[in-house]
């Protein structure tokens, strides 16, 4: 897995670092960080689960999901991340050879380092993540299965 390393105080989910979470880590990157894949399951499963803190917004382009993830922010209790890979497609390197069982024990794992309580990060406040749709159109049922407790809301536009 590959980490990356900011300066202090930058909050890369936040939309004035860009409107995109991987925008705005290339943007920010100070240094890279690896870890072995065994290892980063082996530290995931020292997190705890976020549970319900973690929802999740499904969208098709240009449907007025960057105002809706700003509007969450603004909140002051929601940590957004705009189009994240790391959960809206983690499995490229693996060429489709995981089990269901594997592939969400993956995406658990991603969800518990993107909503890890630091520092920066107050306890108790709620993650919300902003998925392509496109990405997960046939994985829907096993995104379900891997995140029971989030809520789930679908975005798009009525072209009409």
């Amino acid at each position: 897995m590959v980490f990356i390393e900011v300066e202090e105080g930058v909050k890369l989910w936040q939309s004035k670092n860009g409107a995109f979470y991987k925008m705005a880590q290339h943007r920010h990157a100070r240094r890279v960080i690896t870890l072995p894949f065994d290892q980063f399951m082996i530290v995931a499963d020292t997190l705890p689960d976020p549970g319900n803190r973690l929802n999740f917004v499904h969208i098709v382009p240009r449907s007025g999901s960057t105002l809706m993830m700003q509007i969450f922010e603004t909140t002051g209790t929601c940590i957004t991340y705009a189009e994240p890979d790391e959960l809206g497609k983690p499995f490229w390197r693996f060429k489709d050879n995981l089990s269901d069982a594997e592939q969400i024990c993956i995406w658990r794992a991603v969800a518990r380092f993107m909503c890890k309580e630091d520092r920066d990060n107050r306890l108790g406040m709620r993650y919300v993540a902003k998925i392509p749709a496109a990405f997960l159109v046939d994985k829907v049922k096993l995104f379900f299965e891997a995140f029971p407790a989030s809520k789930h809301v679908f975005l798009y536009r009525d072209l009409q």
